[in-house]
Formats: C-alpha cells, sequence, structure tokens
C-alpha cells in the first residue's frame, strides 16, 4: 500500500466531471472540468482569488449593501475596497466608469442583502464594461439553488464571451454548512497563473467527502435533495409570510421574498430598533439587521433553522416583543 500519493490539487477529477456537467444544466456555467477548483469554503474560495487578484490589481470593487464576510477577506487582503451602489436595478451601473479597480465582486442572481436580481440587459452591458476595462468579476452564486417561484437567471459566466468572470459556488446552502465544500468555476487565462501560484497546495476537502459527493451528483441524489428542500423550505418561507401577516399585518413590508433562507421586512410605523433588540435580547430572541437600499436598516427573520410547526409560534413571539418596543 502507498501512503504516499497525492490526489489532485484542484479536486478530484471525477467530481469536477459531474460538477460541470451540474452547472451547465442548471446555471448555464460553460466550462471544463480543469477550470474547477474545490475548495474548504467560500472564505477559502476568497482568500486564493484574491491572492491571484493581488497579480493585477490593488483595488476591488463591491456592492454597496454587501456581503460583509466577502468585504472582510478582501480588507484582510489588503485591497482598496471601492463601493458602488444598489439600486432596484442591481448595479447601479452609472457608477461603474468612476471606478478604477480591475476586479469587481457581485452578487448578481440574487444580491445579498436586498435580494434584488441584475436583469439579463444590465449583465451583458457590465460584461462589455468589464472586457473594455479589462476587469474581472467574481460572480457569487451563493444560493442560487434556493429559489421557489422562479427559476433564477442563468449565470453571468454563461454570458460571458471574454473570459472575464470568475465563478463561485457552494454546497454548503443546499446541502451542510458542516462538509465546508466550495468550488471556482476559473477563466482559461487565469488557470496558469493559479496552479504555478498554488502548486504546493493540495485540496483540503476530504478525499472520502468528495468520492462520497461525485457519487451523490452521479446517482441523482443531488437533484432530488434539491427538489426536496426546495419544497420544504417553499412551505417555511409560505408559512413565515402568512404568520407575519397575521400577527404584524399593517405594521412591516416583506422586502425580500421568493428564494434563500430568509425574509427581509420593514417597519412602516415609527419604532425604536435599538429598543427592539434590547426587548428580544432580554427574551433570548436573536434578530439580525441588515442594511439596505441607502444603508436603510432592515429585519431578517430567518426560517431555514425552524421546523414547519414552530414558525408560526416563533413569529407571535416576535411580534409581542414587536407590539412591547412599539409602545415603549
Amino acid at each position: 500500500m502507498n501512503y504516499g500519493i497525492y490526489h489532485d490539487i484542484q479536486g478530484e477529477v471525477e467530481l469536477r466531471e459531474e460538477l460541470a456537467k451540474y452547472l451547465l444544466a442548471s446555471r448555464n456555467v460553460i466550462c471544463k472540468s480543469e477550470q474547477i477548483i474545490l475548495t474548504s469554503g467560500f472564505t477559502d474560495s476568497l482568500f486564493l482569488l484574491s491572492t491571484i487578484l493581488k497579480k493585477f490589481t490593488e483595488k476591488i470593487a463591491i456592492e454597496s449593501p454587501s456581503y460583509k464576510t466577502a468585504r472582510k477577506v478582501f480588507e484582510l487582503a489588503n485591497f482598496k475596497i471601492e463601493d458602488i451602489l444598489i439600486n432596484q436595478n442591481g448595479l447601479d451601473l452609472s457608477l461603474l466608469q468612476r471606478i478604477s479597480s480591475k476586479a469587481l465582486y457581485l452578487t448578481p442572481s440574487h444580491q445579498f442583502p436586498t435580494g434584488v436580481t441584475i436583469p439579463i440587459s444590465n449583465r451583458i452591458k457590465i460584461l462589455n464594461w468589464a472586457k473594455e476595462n479589462d476587469v474581472f468579476i467574481l460572480e457569487d452564486d451563493y444560493d442560487s439553488e434556493l429559489s421557489y417561484y422562479n427559476r433564477p437567471i442563468p449565470s453571468m459566466q454563461g454570458l460571458d464571451s471574454f473570459g472575464n468572470v470568475i465563478y463561485l459556488g457552494t454546497f454548503s446552502k443546499a446541502l451542510s454548512p458542516a462538509l465546508r465544500i466550495s468550488y471556482i468555476v476559473l477563466p482559461t487565462k487565469l488557470l496558469e497563473i493559479y496552479k504555478k501560484t498554488f502548486d504546493f497546495i493540495f485540496s483540503q476537502v476530504s478525499i472520502d467527502i468528495q468520492k462520497t459527493l461525485t457519487l451523490f451528483l452521479k446517482d441523482g441524489h443531488w437533484e432530488r435533495h434539491l427538489r426536496k428542500i426546495r419544497n420544504i423550505n417553499r412551505k417555511k418561507h409560505n408559512l413565515m409570510k402568512e404568520s407575519l401577516k397575521k400577527f404584524l399585518c399593517d405594521d412591516v413590508k416583506i422586502l425580500r421574498e421568493g428564494s434563500g433562507l430568509n425574509l427581509l421586512i420593514k417597519p412602516l410605523i415609527d419604532i425604536n430598533l435599538e429598543k427592539l433588540e434590547k426587548i428580544a435580547q432580554q427574551k433570548n430572541v436573536k434578530i439580525y439587521f441588515k442594511e439596505f437600499f441607502n444603508l436603510e436598516k432592515v429585519i431578517a427573520l430567518g426560517f431555514g433553522g425552524f421546523e414547519e410547526f414552530e414558525i408560526e409560534n416563533a413569529i407571535k413571539t416576535f411580534s409581542e416583543i414587536w407590539i412591547e418596543a412599539k409602545n415603549n
């Protein structure tokens, strides 16, 4: 028995081949298996890409508001951040000509945290701008599997004929965060740089997990699993929406729905959000605040961790906290 065998630096070839087939069918990501790199999570993907992108730029443009974990990784990698505001159509295209970054981080199919989707016409404009200005686009497609009403718009990578889009995906949202498996689809023109830069690192994803996941995809279990969790989370999503209407009716407006694992709500009344959070903490209820357009503070209510039968009571408890904060 040879204990000195090292496995492929980018991940098992068979798994990457199955992943390439799946991405083409589900997201119109056009790639070969040699363009795929398996990583041990989203931050691992971003740290790897940060090292590659530092060869081209010291700056990176990011959506505002944005995914704070992504921003933190780029800050730790000593990138100068250029913010681009989000509007109802996603990225504010009028601001693109003002930036000098050679890299742009986007969540175009389900913008985090606003939930906005960039329409195809705007995606093409962004791709043309990237081509004209030699910009690499990091397309974070973090939860495309969790769409409950409509199929998400196909990836920007599939529209890119210039090789400027770096596609990022993960199994964490739809399968299990504990597995820590994400992946990068690199443009062909970056592959040589990646191989020269990371010739000393081997895939940190367990070989047993890789082999199991390969069979999971190949035998159709992944597709069946996705149908099952979409159905389960669609029911939870609708239960939370109905419960909000039942208990808080005219007090709140639902800003984001139809995908992901939470709803964003905005108060329609004058309420002290700091007091709301303080009362919630006293009652051992965790409330998450997110930034919306113009950096307005809104509330994210997650349903992923609840069983269906728990959701109505959870919203009832939240409404009692809401009423107490409103009346103080």
